[in-house]
């Protein structure tokens, strides 16, 4: 052994989210049912840099301005992954159940992870239904 480093103790650098959080986003961080009337709020260390997520549903809407996407540039945090309804690269949504479900995971304003990359991997077709088959490969194409 050439070196041992002493036991201490390491604190993470927490924001709280105050303005307009949702319901569901304050119950993430709170191990007690919190009440209508009380202030919601959001405690993070972390908001996702350097994150992938996967999001297998009805697709996502890469256009949304929760992923970075504002008057058509293309910085976009959300991107195609792969269609399994259809069986192209153009993974969109067409209910909107996938893009809120993404939004809920990264979206800027009320997302979990704010500055994570999404990947839409559509498994779900526009009325919600899919085969145990796209799901199955839908997670095999996440690994590859």
């Amino acid at each position: 052994i050439k070196y041992a480093e002493r036991d201490q103790i390491f604190e993470a650098a927490m924001v709280t989210q105050t303005t307009n959080v949702p319901w569901g986003l304050d119950r993430i961080d709170s191990r007690s049912r919190q009440y209508y009337w009380s202030p919601y709020s959001y405690k993070y260390i972390s908001t996702g840099e350097g994150v992938n997520i996967y999001v297998m549903d009805t697709g996502v809407r890469m256009t949304h301005e929760q992923f970075g996407y504002l008057n058509g540039s293309a910085g976009s945090r959300a991107q195609s992954g792969y269609d399994f309804v259809d069986d192209d690269y153009t993974a969109n949504d067409c209910t909107g159940h996938g893009t809120h479900v993404a939004g809920t995971a990264a979206g800027k304003d009320y997302g979990i992870a704010k500055d994570a990359r999404v990947h839409s991997v559509r498994v779900l077709d526009c009325y919600g239904r899919g085969s145990t088959q796209a799901v199955v490969a839908g997670i095999d194409w996440t690994e590859t």
